[in-house]
């Protein structure tokens, strides 16, 4: 029992290092696609072109970025303070 236990925290942990990664990976890319954005005045095809990538590979990072900065609005209001406190 205790060994299928090890195993699950050993996958857990490596499973989230992944994530961790891929995570670290997409912020970094999606920086350098704002920084060829600044250089080329916000027009996404120069970007694209600048950078050797789809048009289609910037709108779909951009739109990632977005939905992760979303998903860290909602969870940051969804935590209240007041609330935990008079739970």
């Amino acid at each position: 029992m205790f060994e299928q236990m090890e195993d699950y925290i050993r996958k857990a942990a490596t499973l989230n290092l992944k994530v961790m990664k891929e995570e670290f990976w997409n912020l970094i890319e999606i920086k350098i696609i704002q920084e060829a954005l600044r250089r080329t005045y916000g027009r996404k095809g120069k970007a694209a072109q600048l950078l050797g990538i789809d048009v289609k590979t910037v709108y779909n990072k951009l739109r990632y970025d977005q939905d992760m900065n979303e998903k860290s609005r909602q969870s940051s209001s969804d935590f209240s303070l007041t609330g935990a406190i008079n739970e």
